[in-house]
């Protein structure tokens, strides 16, 4: 694996520049080299890095902000974001690590997440929208109609 030494990310050995910053000056990766795990929001770093401590890997974490981004315009990057810098050498580690991470956190969203809205079926929720969109439209109608008889009572009271 090349490594960028510009934004610590590793790239394939047949690139020429790094596909993240577009750096030219790609080398071979070492054992101690800070690469990129990922990125992850607060509560996910901070998560990960307990985890990574208690392994006692090297890592380091740093705003997004903070330091060389590669889509400064990314919608998803909120200003919490982490990135996760981990050693070279400890890699496959940090990704079981951060991979059992992840499906523990997905588990816990997916036991609180009771959506009511995924156990209507399709064809119902349609009917429901339609419903709603027409009471929603025979509500303006009537506030247009009312205020203009209202307006209409109001000229006869004062003779106009």
């Amino acid at each position: 694996m090349l490594y960028c030494a510009r934004c610590r990310r590793l790239c394939e050995d047949t690139v020429k520049r790094c596909p993240a910053c577009k750096n030219s000056r790609l080398r071979a990766a070492h054992e101690d080299d800070l690469v990129l795990l990922h990125r992850a929001d607060e509560y996910t770093a901070a998560r990960l890095a307990q985890q990574l401590e208690t392994a006692g890997l090297t890592f380091e974490l740093s705003p997004c902000g903070g330091s060389y981004s590669a889509a400064p315009q990314d919608a998803a990057l909120l200003p919490t974001d982490q990135n996760i810098y981990v050693r070279y050498g400890d890699l496959p580690t940090a990704q079981a690590l951060s991979a059992a991470l992840k499906e523990e956190i997905d588990r816990a969203n997916a036991l609180t997440e009771d959506d009511p809205a995924d156990s209507v079926p399709p064809r119902k929720r349609i009917v429901l929208e339609i419903l709603s969109v027409t009471a929603f439209l025979l509500l303006v109608m009537a506030a247009v109609f009312g205020a203009d008889a209202f307006a209409n009572w109001v000229r006869t009271l004062l003779g106009m």
